[in-house]
Parts: C-alpha cells; sequence; structure tokens
C-alpha cells in the first residue's frame, strides 16, 4: 500500500501545481480591464481592444499581459468562432492571417498563414473560410464574424478601420525584465522581442543632432536612435510609427564623413562609441535613397532609408536596451517624469518654462521638482549653450524672435544686456542632490 501512495502523491502534486498555474493565468485574463474570455481548452487569454484601426496598425498592440507574448488572434476552430461571436462580442473584428501573394491570388487558400508580430508565419491552408472566401482581388487580411460555424472573410488591410482581437497563450509565459514591464504598462511604446529592447517614439520635429539627445525617457536606461537591422524590425517600426503618426524618422545610422562613396561608411552607431557595420544585402529594396554623398544623416520615410543632411527635422524613435542600464539618481526620475520641455544632463536637469514672465519673476519660478533647489539655467561655455539651443527651443517657435540670444555667438550672448521688465521664456537649472534643498 505505501508502494502505490508513493506513487500518487507525486503525480497530485504535479497536476495541483499545475492547476495553480492555469488558475493564476486565468485569473489575470480576466483582470486586464478589457473584455476577455479564458479558454480552458486551449488555455490561452482572448482579449478584444475596441479602438478601431486598421489591419496593418493593429499587429503590434497586442502588449495587455506583460510576461506573456501576444499576437492578434488565431480562430482556428469552431469553438474559437463561438468565443469571438458569443463570449467577445466582437465579430468583424480583425484576426491574425494574412495573404501572402499577388493580390489576385487571394483565394489560393494555400498562400495564407498566421502570422506572428515578429514575423513568424504558420501556414492556414486549412482555415475554416466561409463559403465561397477567400476572395481574388477581395483583400489580403481576415476577420471573423459568424458563430460556431466556418466564419473567415477576407478584406482590404489599409482601407477598413475596426476592432481586433489578441490572443495570449500560457505556454508563451516567460521571465520579464523589468525594461519588458515598463515597456509594456505604456500605450504608445513598443517592446520588440527579438532583441530585448523598448522603443519610444517622440513626435516632435527635430535635426538629427538634437534628436541624439533626447532618449532619456526611461530612468536607469541610456537610449540611443533606433537600430533596425531586419526586414521584420523595419516592418514592425512602421506599423507602430504609422499607428501613432506617419511621418518621417530618424535612425540610428549615420555615414563617415567625407566618404568617396554613398555605399560606404554607413554605420549604426550609439552615444558611447559603439558602432556596427550597416549590412545593405540585408535591405535590397529599402536603401536606393542612401546616396548622396555628404548627407550622412538617415531616415526612414514609408518603407525605405534616405540620407539627408543635419538641417532636415523628423520625429525621433529611441531605442532602449537591458544592458544599457544604469543607477537612476532621484533628480534623474523625477526630471524624466515632467510634463515641461526638459533635458537631464551631466548630473543636471534643465527644464524649459513656457510662460512669458519678467526676469524678476523668473529668478523664483525654477521650483518645478520638490526637494532641489533650482535657479536659472548657467551655460559656462559654448558647447553647453549649443547643446540647449539644439535640446529645448521649442519647434514652431520664431527662434529670430523667442530665442534671439540663443543664436548669437557665446560672446556677444553673454554680454548684451537686457531690461528687467522685458517678458521672455525661461531656462531652469537643477543639480543633483549635493545641492539639494530639503524636501517642500
Amino acid at each position: 500500500m505505501l508502494k502505490y501512495a508513493a506513487c500518487i502523491i507525486p503525480l497530485v502534486q504535479i497536476l495541483l501545481i499545475h492547476g495553480a498555474t492555469a488558475s493564476l493565468f486565468s485569473e489575470e485574463c480576466l483582470r486586464i480591464g478589457f473584455k476577455s474570455y479564458y479558454d480552458p481548452t486551449t488555455d490561452s487569454c482572448w482579449i478584444t481592444q475596441a479602438t478601431t484601426l486598421t489591419y496593418d496598425r493593429t499587429t503590434l498592440q497586442c502588449n495587455h499581459m506583460p510576461g506573456y507574448d501576444g499576437h492578434l488572434a488565431f480562430p482556428k476552430t469552431l469553438n474559437h468562432s463561438w468565443i469571438i461571436w458569443t463570449k467577445l462580442a466582437a465579430y468583424d473584428s480583425w484576426i491574425g492571417l494574412q495573404h501572402f501573394g499577388s493580390p489576385t491570388t487571394a483565394d489560393n487558400k494555400s498562400e495564407w498563414y498566421w502570422v506572428y508580430p515578429d514575423g513568424r508565419k504558420e501556414s492556414a491552408a486549412n482555415a475554416l473560410w466561409y463559403s465561397g472566401y477567400p476572395t481574388a482581388g477581395g483583400g489580403e487580411c481576415a476577420y471573423s464574424y459568424y458563430n460556431n460555424i466556418n466564419s473567415l472573410f477576407n478584406y482590404p488591410c489599409t482601407s477598413t478601420r475596426t476592432q481586433f482581437i489578441c490572443q495570449y497563450d500560457s505556454s508563451t509565459a516567460h521571465h520579464e525584465t523589468t525594461l519588458e514591464h515598463k515597456c509594456k504598462q505604456k500605450n504608445q511604446w513598443f517592446w520588440w522581442e527579438a532583441d530585448k529592447s523598448c522603443h519610444v517614439l517622440d513626435t516632435k520635429q527635430w535635426s538629427p543632432e538634437y534628436a541624439k539627445l533626447i532618449c532619456t525617457h526611461i530612468p536607469g536606461y541610456r537610449g540611443h536612435m533606433v537600430f533596425v537591422r531586419t526586414i521584420e524590425k523595419m516592418n514592425a517600426i512602421r506599423a507602430f510609427r504609422d499607428a501613432i503618426n506617419i511621418d518621417d524618422i530618424w535612425l540610428g545610422m549615420e555615414r563617415d564623413r567625407n566618404m568617396s562613396s554613398p555605399k560606404a561608411g554607413m554605420f549604426w552607431r550609439r552615444f558611447d562609441g559603439y558602432k556596427e557595420s550597416f549590412n545593405f544585402k540585408t535591405f535590397p529594396s529599402q536603401t536606393g535613397g542612401l546616396d548622396a554623398i555628404g548627407a550622412d544623416y538617415t531616415y526612414m520615410v514609408g518603407a525605405v532609408m534616405e540620407d539627408y543632411w543635419d538641417t532636415k527635422k523628423a520625429m525621433t524613435l529611441c531605442e532602449y536596451e537591458e544592458t544599457l542600464r544604469y543607477a537612476p539618481t532621484l533628480l534623474d526620475i523625477q526630471c524624466a517624469s515632467l510634463s515641461l520641455p526638459h533635458l537631464y544632463y551631466q548630473g543636471s536637469c534643465y527644464v524649459r518654462q513656457e510662460t512669458y514672465v519678467t526676469y524678476d519673476v523668473a529668478k523664483k519660478s525654477c521650483i518645478h521638482i520638490d526637494g532641489f533647489n533650482g535657479r536659472l539655467a548657467v551655460l559656462h561655455n559654448s558647447e553647453l549653450v549649443r547643446l540647449m539651443y539644439l535640446a529645448l527651443t521649442l519647434p514652431g517657435h520664431d527662434s529670430a524672435v523667442d530665442h534671439r540670444d540663443w543664436k548669437l555667438p557665446l560672446p556677444q550672448a553673454a554680454t548684451k544686456k537686457k531690461d528687467h521688465k522685458d517678458r521672455h521664456t525661461h531656462l531652469s537649472h537643477i543639480e543633483e542632490p549635493d545641492t539639494a534643498a530639503s524636501p517642500r
């Protein structure tokens, strides 16, 4: 009898542990805050996102459950069509089914695939299409409509906005780094699993030299302009960007100066001196615009890369990696949380205050961070003057009027006098704790 008991106990323990894990996953699924359903037959969580988007803008939106990899739903069974119709009321919603081939051959079922956000594909040749579908020329994306029958229809990917369904499988559970957790808590931040990196888009238009400075969104992580090493990442970034704002973005790639060939000296570059050669062969049809000698900065327009001089302005996509971590100071953290334009640089937080006030009032207004004494900015050298001008002169302002002192060479700017009754914006300077005041 004891022999049998010894055999049974481990089995019971395994079942209990598995049950507890499934229960935790199902509870987390139902706590998301969106309309959701836990499917015990596949141990997966299905979530409806009511925001209406075109298909191409939905593919990177399934990041509701930190610690699990999500994707647009794969309704492979009649039970799944029942979940979508009955439990989620999400009929007429985008799913993760896409056609790869000519639009005129969309009726060829063998050319349809279940697609993951990182570009991986699974054959969907046996997908449960509604009678008569898919249709040639009818569209290369799909949605589910009917209940408990073959219910899939194809439709154009970019001309229709509708809600979408995300699926999370408990089997994708993984150790979640601090950076991944931070990244997935923000709706407009994008986690790229292949590089274990977080991407943050700054939609303001900046010159490339300033764009290099602004990647300070996440205290404790030093960011850089994005590295795009693969077609899959380029496509993912395009979808992420277009879901927020369709416009050009700077890339972290720069050409060495004085090159005799536009294809020479092209490197991904980082603030710490690291550089990595760009592989043109990886992008056979996306780099034709990298052709102007002397135009050494690169940006992404549509789905191609082009180069230009430092006079161009574009959005900035910052990339943060777990390996570029440091211990943030309290001021660093507080500075990053400010809503006003700001820059954390060499232990100081510089804050742009847009209220127009007299000089005397400005001197008393540098109180943006509790516990730290602020003052009007002290700019000791021309490099710092240029840095502040690039970093904190806001786009759209007439720099010849609002910021005329910033454009002067340092000796002239330093000696030019102002009447204390003139009204201007001002720049606050807040330093690290050795000059901090007691918390107010």
